[in-house]
């Protein structure tokens, strides 16, 4: 257990370093795409669409912070397993490991980006409350089962179907919008809220604003996302215990 732990740090040091190097901006890459999107969305929402919410600005950075951690999980995954074929090859080990130090590092920036959050809780009069120290470990916990789950079956299907990167980086955009993160899932109407409730990332953004925004944690948003890592996690294990074993062989 301890050398599995080794080599999960080892890696999650790896991938930080890559990500790191040459970057003299270095933390702030962090916050810069999700910051960036917001003010793109504000602009466009806010200025030009006119949209009736409050505080829209902090709504949105609530809502794409998490997501940026979410699907950088899930379009690096595809490439995962083909970018560490020669380790694969050559060192036995379960190579699940690769995928759980791939999560780390996204959960890694995303915690690193909760300041900036508090910070525009903050600028909008949102006071901090103590159920971010039950909330957000909870949370964090939900959000890195979830994102496993969908990085082992995308890594894992890419081995043996290569169009699988294409389908994700195509299967992103789709659920980009059909997540609350520029809207609020009040918005939206009664007869397509089921397409919204279909998607295993809606409720899990919805309980990261609640908790942000309402000091909310058990809601009904909270529930589905047990039931999403619960299903996912059940895929996940079966698609990598069936193919697994033919890894070293296809790459």
């Amino acid at each position: 257990m301890l050398r599995y732990y080794e080599i999960v740090i080892t890696l999650l040091q790896k991938d930080l370093k890559v990500s790191y190097k040459h970057n003299v901006l270095g933390y702030l890459w962090s916050i810069a795409n999700p910051l960036a999107f917001g003010a793109l969305f504000y602009f466009v929402f806010e200025l030009v669409a006119k949209i009736q919410m409050e505080n829209f600005a902090l709504f949105l950075v609530t809502g794409l912070f998490p997501w940026q951690s979410i699907s950088n999980s899930i379009v690096t995954a595809p490439g995962l397993l083909m970018g560490n074929r020669d380790l694969i090859k050559k060192v036995a080990f379960p190579n699940i490991l690769i995928n759980i130090s791939s999560v780390l590092q996204t959960m890694f920036h995303y915690i690193l980006s909760l300041p900036i959050i508090f910070v525009f809780c903050l600028l909008f009069n949102q006071q901090l409350s103590f159920w971010y120290l039950l909330g957000i470990p909870i949370l964090c916990v939900l959000q890195f089962f979830l994102c496993l789950s969908i990085n082992v079956i995308c890594s894992s299907l890419n081995v043996f179907f290569r169009d699988m990167e294409r389908l994700v980086q195509v299967a992103v955009i789709f659920l980009f919008y059909f997540t609350p993160i520029v809207y609020s899932i009040d918005m939206v109407p009664d007869k397509y809220v089921y397409l919204i409730n279909l998607n295993p990332i809606s409720p899990l953004i919805t309980s990261w604003r609640k908790l942000f925004l309402e000091h909310d944690i058990s809601n009904q948003y909270f529930y589905f996302s047990i039931f999403w890592v619960l299903v996912l996690s059940f895929f996940a294990y079966n698609i990598h215990k069936k193919l697994s074993w033919r890894f070293a062989e296809s790459l």
